[in-house]
C-alpha cells in the first residue's frame, strides 16, 4: 500500500487511519497490543472507563475513569495537571449535598 509523504509502515498512523495491513503495520500493532495488556495486568495502565462520565479522554476519543501522572505530575494520556485536577476534585466532593 502506499502512504502519504511523511507517514511510513509500522507507525499507529498509517496502522489506524490508512489502514495499512503489511507485515510492518501489523507487527507494531501486535507489539502494542502486547505491551498494553502486559500493562493492564501489571496496574500501571487503568483500563477504559464503562460508566457516563469520564475524567481523562484523549485527543483521539480514548475516555479513562482516571488519569495517569508521570513523575512530573502531569497526565500521560490528556497533560491535565495533578494539582489542579485534585483541586477541582474537592470542590466537587464540597458542593454534593
Amino acid at each position: 500500500m502506499s502512504l502519504p509523504k511523511g507517514v511510513r509502515h509500522g507507525s499507529s498512523l498509517a496502522h489506524r487511519w490508512f489502514k495499512c495491513r503489511c507485515w510492518e503495520c501489523q507487527a507494531w500493532r501486535r507489539a502494542y497490543d502486547k505491551g498494553r495488556s502486559r500493562d493492564i495486568r501489571n496496574g500501571t495502565r487503568t483500563v477504559k472507563a464503562q460508566g457516563r462520565w469520564y475524567v481523562c479522554v484523549t485527543t483521539w476519543g480514548v475516555t479513562y475513569a482516571s488519569h495517569e501522572y508521570n513523575r512530573s505530575n502531569c497526565c500521560i494520556r490528556c497533560g491535565a495537571n495533578r494539582e489542579i485536577e485534585e483541586a477541582w476534585e474537592a470542590r466537587w466532593q464540597e458542593s454534593k449535598p
